[in-house]
């Protein structure tokens, strides 16, 4: 309508396009203007490096072997990104990661332990250090972390996954289920395990085996209300995990060994003629250095697990460090609260028998 018009003029009738109906009004019509113009053109090729490029070698492992990045959890709680390959993926990270592993980098800042970088759209956005073979499809990147970064991280690495842009429309939190069936079976070992030790004890120590089951039970209360209310800033809350049982069951067993130690030294004691409450007192301050000796061993090699272990290692270190803190509490402390009380009714004194004292 408008290049129809000879003269500036109103269109008088109404002009329709694909945004609606319009009256145009051409205001002024000016002969069309050509002319040539002439701009030199110059080729060149820049030829540089990456001075942060140069000890880094491409390998085969691209996006399209990664099926997944997510976020999650460690045993103590910490973030971490875990990573999900192609089964042909998983073969060249394993292999990769064993080349890594077995090599030495000594100007990586890293005690000699060297690098597996990522790159996505051409930037650097992570370059964690290989200690071992990673064997399997599955993978976690874990360092210190905040969940926000943990979580952008894992975003960045679905990104470079694919070839093509992505447009995030939507997102969803799928809760953890990745051996759930092995974990209840093993919260039921432990349980009946926990049941046949202390009838273990009362068959063998009678009433001091009962006072020693009570103690193991508070003991299983004090380890639940720490696991769950441990503080976030010593890696909190504690996640519950197979190595995390492992290190719980240990721990029953050293506060056990502690229970038994003490009633032997009790049984000593009472043969060499004391009485039963001096028998009592004498026999946990007999047994004291042993277990303070045992335990104290046991907590040095928690700390040296917590320090240079895996994440799997650490879950174990922490919770076989909470018990057995809580093992020398209820073995010195509740279990002997326990027998002086009940030394306190004159039927237990008239008879030593029910703890197994014999002169």
């Amino acid at each position: 309508a408008v290049f129809a018009v000879e003269n500036p003029q109103l269109i008088t009738d109404l002009v329709e396009t694909d945004f609606g109906y319009h009256i145009i009004e051409v205001q002024n019509i000016s002969q069309e203007k050509k002319s040539n113009k002439y701009e030199p053109q110059i080729s060149y090729e820049i030829l540089a490096w990456d001075k942060n490029d140069i000890p880094w070698k491409k390998t085969a492992l691209t996006g399209k072997y990664l099926e997944n990045a997510s976020t999650g959890y460690d045993q103590v709680g910490q973030p971490l990104v875990n990573l999900y390959f192609t089964p042909e993926g998983g073969e060249l990270f394993a292999n990769f990661t064993a080349r890594i592993a077995s090599k030495t980098c000594p100007n990586n800042n890293t005690d000699g332990v060297c690098r597996l970088g990522i790159k996505v759209g051409g930037n650097w956005i992570t370059r964690p250090t290989v200690r071992e073979k990673i064997s399997g499809r599955n993978a976690q990147i874990n360092g210190n972390f905040t969940f926000e970064s943990a979580k952008r991280l894992s975003n960045d690495l679905n990104l470079g996954a694919i070839e093509a842009p992505v447009k995030l429309s939507g997102e969803f939190g799928i809760k953890p289920s990745f051996g759930e069936k092995q974990l209840s079976q093993s919260l039921k070992a432990a349980a009946f395990g926990l049941l046949a030790t202390i009838i273990f004890m009362i068959v063998l120590y009678r009433w001091a085996g009962l006072m020693a089951g009570i103690s193991l039970i508070l003991y299983l209360g004090l380890m639940t209300i720490l696991i769950k209310f441990w503080p976030a800033s010593f890696g909190g809350p504690i996640v519950l995990t197979l190595s995390g049982l492992a290190g719980i069951a240990l721990s029953i067993g050293l506060a056990v060994d502690g229970n038994i130690l003490i009633f032997e030294r009790m049984r000593e004691e009472y043969k060499k003629g004391k009485s039963i409450e001096d028998s009592v007192d004498l026999g946990f301050l007999r047994a004291w250095s042993a277990i303070r000796d045992s335990n104290l061993t046991t907590l040095l090699s928690c700390i040296i697990l917590f320090s240079i272990g895996s994440s799997i290692i650490k879950g174990f270190a922490i919770t076989l460090m909470i018990g057995t803190l809580l093992s020398m509490f209820t073995a010195i402390m509740i279990s002997r609260v326990l027998l002086r009380s009940t030394l306190l009714i004159k039927f237990f004194k008239k008879h030593p028998q029910l703890f197994t004292l014999k002169k």
